[in-house]
């Protein structure tokens, strides 16, 4: 392979607001159980894609035409005739270390009211994670050191950082020149523990927002911060990328665009591990691509 990636496997749900929503805020986050979301979703008005960090990049670098897999688990999505086993197949994504479990999966339901949209979020079947890792540690340990990149997106719960050190430093001593990819996101950044800032030691680019950069500058032999008017990195390589900004009315559909960079940065470092140039500016152009609603692969 040359990407795989690990991390939480989430189904974007999009759907118009009902008129009574489960005792939340409306325009908030809110992190819900299987129940709420189940009682809540309306199947016949809702579209699902791919959601969590780590898959929407494999998916984008799958659709550069990279050799991509992916580890995690995969629960049940509350819509007929949709599933995430599917849609990688459909990419090409490799899922032989996708676990599907019967259980809702990772879900974020997306209830839209004109500009306004209330996120309810439930991280399903995501939470096996942690023991899938230790029943078989040396399985996915020889499944990742067989990539040339690893891509780590963050996991909720308390045990799945701690297993993951274990298996990405077993891959890499069975592949040392293993290139390991960490996108913290939110959580991992303002509310570390021992084990994901050791997962942050043993990165080799971490990639964060501005927001996430502010709350968590170091980290990882390259920092890749990337922010509205571009891409800068700094640390084992240092440089930057500018681009254009899309003007607002041409913004289609911004959620993800930070995660489809990624995929394209990947591919780029998956044929040269120093192509951070080059990989900054393939993931701007499929981020270009992404805000105006078009496909990555088109």
């Amino acid at each position: 392979m040359d990407v795989a990636g690990v991390g939480a496997v989430n189904t974007d749900l999009i759907a118009p607001r009902p008129a009574v929503l489960p005792q939340v805020e409306p325009g908030a986050e809110h992190l819900v159980d299987a129940a709420a979301i189940e009682s809540t979703v309306d199947k016949d008005a809702t579209t699902a894609r791919l959601g969590g960090s780590a898959l929407v990049a494999i998916a984008t670098a799958a659709a550069t035409g990279a050799r991509t897999g992916f580890v995690g688990v995969a629960g049940r999505v509350p819509l007929a005739g949709w599933t995430v086993a599917a849609e990688l197949d459909r990419l090409g994504v490799d899922r032989r270390l996708l676990h599907e479990s019967g259980e809702l999966g990772g879900t974020c339901l997306a209830l839209v009211h004109g500009e306004e949209r209330t996120l309810l979020v439930c991280p399903g079947a995501n939470d096996l994670m942690a023991g899938r890792l230790a029943a078989d540690p040396d399985t996915y340990a020889a499944y990742l050191a067989a990539a040339r990149v690893v891509h780590v997106s963050s996991f909720l719960d308390q045990d799945t950082p701690g297993q993951l050190v274990a298996v990405l430093r077993a891959a890499r001593e069975r592949a040392p020149g293993l290139l390991i990819s960490l996108d913290p996101g939110h959580v991992w950044c303002t509310a570390p523990t021992p084990a994901v800032r050791e997962l942050r030691a043993l990165a080799d680019v971490v990639l964060l927002n501005e927001r996430e950069h502010r709350a968590a500058p170091d980290g990882g032999r390259t920092v890749v911060v990337k922010h509205r008017s571009g891409v800068h990195w700094y640390g084992h390589r240092t440089g930057s990328v500018r681009h254009e900004p899309v003007p607002a009315g041409e913004i289609v559909d911004p959620t993800g665009a930070g995660d489809v960079f990624a995929g394209g940065l990947l591919a780029a470092l998956a044929r040269d591990p120093e192509a951070f140039e080059d990989g900054a500016r393939l993931g701007l152009a499929l981020v270009r691509r992404k805000l105006r609603g078009l496909s990555p692969s088109a």
